[in-house]
This record gives C-alpha cells, sequence and structure tokens, in this order.
C-alpha cells in the first residue's frame, strides 16, 4: 500500500492532531505555493519549518511529498509529536540550510518564512540562494519572506515596503526573477514586523 492511502486511512481512523482552518498567513504561503505544485505530489520543502503549522495545513489538504528542514532537532521532534502517527508521511532533515547537501532538482517548492531574513551578510545570502537554485526544479519556485517595519496601529510605510522589495530583487537577480509579492502579516499591537512573502523563480540555466 503507497504512503498516499495510508496518510488517507490514517485521517479516516482520526487526525492526530486538532483540526483547524490556517492562518491567513499560511493561506497566503499556500496560495503562493500553488503556483508550483500543480499536483498533491508535488516535492515541497519547509524551511526552517518546525515551528509553523503549515507541514499540518499541507497535510489536510492533501500533498503528500513533503520535507521539513530545521537546524533545532527539539524543534522536529516537537512537531512530531504533534503530528502523531501522521509525522511517518514526512521527511525529516536536521540540518543548516546553508551546510546541508541537497540533490539537485530535487523540489517543487521551496518555502522559507524566517530564515533567509535572518541572514546578515552577502555570503551567507549568496550561499542561499545557490542552495535554493540547487535544489530547486527548472521549473519551480522558491516563496521566501521578509518583514517591513512599521508601526503598532497602523499600516506600513508604502515607501518601506517598495525599498524592501527593491532589496529582494536585486539580492535574487540576476539567478531569479521575482514573480510575486504580497503582504501576510498586518501592523497592530505587539505586531509591529509585518511579512512579505516574495514568489521567486530561477532563470533559464
Amino acid at each position: 500500500m503507497n504512503a498516499t492511502i495510508d496518510a488517507a486511512t490514517d485521517r479516516r481512523i482520526g487526525p492526530a492532531w486538532p483540526m483547524s482552518r490556517p492562518s491567513a498567513q499560511l493561506q497566503e504561503s499556500m496560495q503562493h505555493m500553488a503556483l508550483a505544485a500543480r499536483s498533491r505530489t508535488a516535492a515541497i520543502l519547509a524551511v526552517g519549518g518546525a515551528s509553523s503549522t503549515l507541514v499540518d495545513d499541507l497535510m489536510m489538504d492533501g500533498f503528500v511529498n513533503l520535507t521539513v528542514l530545521d537546524v533545532s532537532a527539539a524543534a522536529l521532534e516537537a512537531t512530531k509529536r504533534r503530528l502523531g502517527r501522521i509525522a511517518k508521511y514526512i521527511g525529516w532533515r536536521t540540518a543548516d540550510v546553508l551546510e546541508t547537501e541537497f540533490r539537485e532538482s530535487a523540489f517543487d517548492v521551496w518555502h522559507d518564512r524566517a530564515v533567509f531574513q535572518q541572514l546578515s551578510t552577502p555570503v551567507q545570502r549568496e550561499r542561499y540562494l545557490a542552495q535554493v537554485l540547487r535544489a530547486l526544479k527548472p521549473d519551480g519556485i522558491a516563496v521566501i519572506g521578509g518583514s517591513v517595519p512599521c508601526t503598532p496601529n497602523s499600516g506600513p510605510d508604502p515607501l518601506a515596503v517598495h525599498h524592501a522589495a527593491d532589496e529582494m530583487l536585486s539580492t535574487f537577480e540576476p539567478l531569479f526573477k521575482l514573480i510575486g509579492v504580497s503582504m501576510v502579516m498586518k501592523c497592530g499591537a505587539g505586531n509591529a514586523t509585518p511579512t512579505c512573502l516574495y514568489t521567486v523563480a530561477p532563470r533559464a540555466r
């Protein structure tokens, strides 16, 4: 019996974790990912995804070829416990995204809401993008998060959003083309760092 049928059987028996609707932020991520995830067997990598419920939402939406990579073994184990028996249908990698070896053209979608924006040096970012380029299929996409400063209880400065987009575009060029940008977190009390999602695709190699 293949993994797809096994996973479906487990869901019929009963969910291994509480079922809930994805947050607005995760719904936005999934809409971006749908550009390349043309079937439920698309290979999806969630970078730094151990603390997110994105993998839960993708499983519930029927995706069956998922890999979660995180530098924290403890975070991965916590997510496995949360998912219960469903966790066996997911690939788990404890590794630094800058150091690990990726198989060439292994993934249709690379998703990262937090890791890239924490890289502080040009060398780190160049290495990161080289890893994305190696791991993605030629027609794949990467969905990468970037923060946009703003003040609580007000919208982000349009100039700041434009500048952030220009900065990200200059980082991706010339290896990638920018094909989408969206704001996924609004400013509000206790939340002064909204996130933009940038969808990029490799240029012809």
